[in-house]
């Protein structure tokens, strides 16, 4: 990326080596994780990333990763305005987010147009782990009618604010509440023709609670954080449970050896295959 070559000569080699290639961009605010070698050059860095990208307003460094229950990391201001809180632009859509008390991810771009493009009009569709609606918008301007459920108070705020800033009022609602919970805010099983489940790290059961919601013959999109060998029994596990797995592939990572996979999931029609239970 141009941005580290703006930095040769102001650091040196065998440091600049350590920086990654790549930053991430959230409307105007750019978030960077420096490496402690390079920490004397956080100011220079944040001039090379802003001298390069005109629309960028803020620089933050990541300071922690993503934890707790809101799913957000910590930051440190390095240069611009002093903010947390941007519009980002995707695929048409807006999104409203304060990065400091909501979870957002532009690396999942592709995936949330991915899904976009596979549903049809009048589908009732589950998102739990909604976060401020990115998946659950573009499923909504589908023609399809969305329930999303999500614990952060200030992530359905933005939902909300989202919906109405996208003209989909109407087309979907949030409910406040912890997705694990899923099997009690229903009153009856098999009502979604498909779900779009975006995991947090850890809670894999998530998958099993939301998955007796939809309808026999249904999708589920399911993501989870695995390593390599992880995944090779997943499938087979996922058959036992009832779900065929149609594809899946890597989307991103989190550490080193540890990635994100998305499982394209079909609900299969034989009754007694199934083994999900209402905890």
């Amino acid at each position: 990326m141009r941005f580290k070559q703006n930095l040769e000569g102001v650091i040196p080699k065998d440091i600049l080596k350590f920086l990654p290639e790549h930053f991430e961009v959230t409307g105007d605010i750019t978030l960077i994780r420096i490496p402690e070698d390079c920490l004397p050059y956080k100011e220079d860095i944040a001039d090379a990333i802003i001298s390069i990208r005109k629309d960028v307003r803020t620089v933050l460094q990541k300071t922690s990763a993503v934890e707790g229950e809101r799913r957000v990391g910590g930051f440190e201001f390095l240069k611009g305005e002093k903010k947390t809180e941007t519009i980002h632009k995707e695929a048409g859509y807006l999104y409203k987010i304060d990065l400091a008390s909501v979870f957002f991810s532009p690396k999942l771009s592709y995936e949330r147009m991915r899904i976009a493009s596979l549903i049809e009009p009048e589908e009732k569709i589950l998102v739990p782990f909604s976060g401020c609606g990115s998946f659950a918008i573009p499923a909504a301007d589908k023609g399809s009618f969305v329930i999303a459920v999500e614990k952060n108070p200030d992530a359905c705020r933005y939902f909300q604010e989202n919906l109405r800033i996208n003209g989909l009022r109407g087309k979907a609602e949030v409910i406040c509440g912890d997705a694990l919970f899923i099997p009690d805010m229903f009153c009856k099983k098999e009502i979604f023709d498909r779900a779009i489940i975006p995991t947090a790290y850890g809670l894999d059961e998530a998958l099993f609670k939301a998955a007796p919601l939809v309808k026999k013959g249904g999708i589920i999109h399911f993501y989870t954080f695995k390593t390599k060998e992880e995944t090779k029994g997943l499938i087979s596990d996922y058959k036992r449970k009832g779900l065929k797995t149609i594809s899946f592939r890597r989307c991103g990572n989190i550490a080193p050896g540890v990635y994100r996979f998305v499982f394209d999931l079909k609900k299969k029609d034989n009754e007694n295959t199934y083994f999900f239970h209402r905890d």
